[in-house]
């Protein structure tokens, strides 16, 4: 005959009811059952490959609101010993490579006109290099994972805004999976290297958002932006009146041609210059050719997320900028981060008449004395 636990358990009660000391069961049976429920679910680890399989959402949402300390251990320990495998969270990070542009595909939704060409388009001095050299002269490397970038799109968009055929330095993180996969992971390794919880998140659409955008719509926005300091840090005004007083007296042939500006075109100031340059044969040319690449840039790829705020953030002051970045370019290959599936090793379910059993053992000398 099989012993039930009900059965047990009456049996167990009635022994000691004749001793006073109902309580003393009811008591280690439920803790023996909330320690069993804790030791065999792994909320932790199976929470957090919840939010993985949720994508990069998923993760920022997780990390917004439920990252603790016990969160940042599982993420910083992806030994076997913690999460049943030892393999699995060794990334690969490559060097530094110049990669074509056109081979790359954007994982955001919103890509912001002046953050790709204020630079370019504040100097003629820093345009004729972007020309002649098919880069940019920004510091670093993008992130990318195979053909799609993770972190830099602005960098990235910058070059493809002067020449679509040109490079740019990138770093390949060999994630697994899709994309999706891809950010998840990304924004796993964010969060493994950031004290304290919530997730680094840049927020908001652009306002001259060109993903999607033709031509006549971006060149619109430059026309709307003409003379204004777009960018803090760019080397002037966009399209001011000496940089193009420069190219109109010939200073930067290599101009000329890129952006086939006619050959009688005179220089108009800022001040004279009409709507939709109408009047301003060298700041249309310019701005054509510029809204003419941007118009060929590829569509997100299939598993970006809808919302900007989701990207993962690989150099995010909140992480220490470009120390925060290093910390997950050398910690990943090394697999110190635990930063896909899984995350805790699972425990064996132990089956009802083992807990029986070994509760029955546990209470046998309670039953002695």
């Amino acid at each position: 005959m099989k012993i039930t636990k009900r059965y047990l358990r009456r049996i167990i009660k009635e022994e000691l009811n004749s001793r006073k000391n109902t309580s003393l069961v009811d008591f280690l049976f439920e803790a023996e059952e909330e320690e069993a429920e804790k030791a065999n679910s792994g909320p932790t680890g199976a929470d957090l490959e919840t939010a993985f399989n949720a994508g990069p959402e998923g993760v920022r949402a997780f990390m917004d609101s439920k990252k603790d300390k016990t969160i940042v251990d599982i993420l910083a320990k992806a030994s076997k010993e913690h999460d049943g495998s030892d393999t699995d969270d060794i990334i690969t990070v490559g060097d530094s490579e110049s990669t074509g542009v056109q081979s790359l595909g954007p994982t955001q939704q919103f890509i912001d006109l002046m953050q790709s060409v204020s630079f370019p388009l504040g100097s003629a001095k820093v345009l004729d290099g972007a020309i002649s050299s098919k880069t940019t002269g920004a510091p670093g490397a993008i992130s990318i994972s195979g053909n799609a970038v993770l972190d830099g799109h602005h960098r990235w968009s910058s070059v493809y805004a002067i020449t679509p055929d040109g490079k740019i330095n990138a770093k390949d993180f060999g994630f697994p999976g899709g994309i999706k996969d891809k950010l998840a992971a990304a924004q796993m390794a964010v969060a493994a290297v950031k004290d304290g919880p919530g997730q680094p998140s840049k927020g908001g659409g652009a306002e001259t958002d060109i993903i999607g955008k033709g031509k006549t719509a971006i060149v619109a926005m430059i026309d709307a932006n003409k003379g204004n300091q777009t960018d803090p840090d760019a080397p002037g005004p966009l399209l001011n009146d000496k940089m193009i007083q420069s190219i109109a007296n010939g200073d930067y042939p290599g101009i000329n041609a890129w952006a086939k500006i006619p050959e009688d075109a005179e220089f108009v100031a800022l001040s004279d210059s009409e709507a939709e340059f109408a009047n301003d044969p060298i700041r249309k040319a310019i701005a054509e050719k510029v809204g003419e690449n941007l118009a060929s840039l590829p569509d997100p790829l299939a598993g970006a997320p809808a919302s900007r705020e989701d990207m993962p953030q690989l150099d995010h002051p909140d992480i220490g900028g470009s120390s925060g970045l290093s910390k997950i370019e050398k910690g990943l290959p090394a697999g110190e981060f635990n930063v896909v599936p899984p995350f805790a090793k699972e425990g064996k379910r132990k089956s009802t008449d083992d807990m029986i059993v070994e509760r029955w053992n546990h209470l046998a000398g309670t039953l002695k004395g």
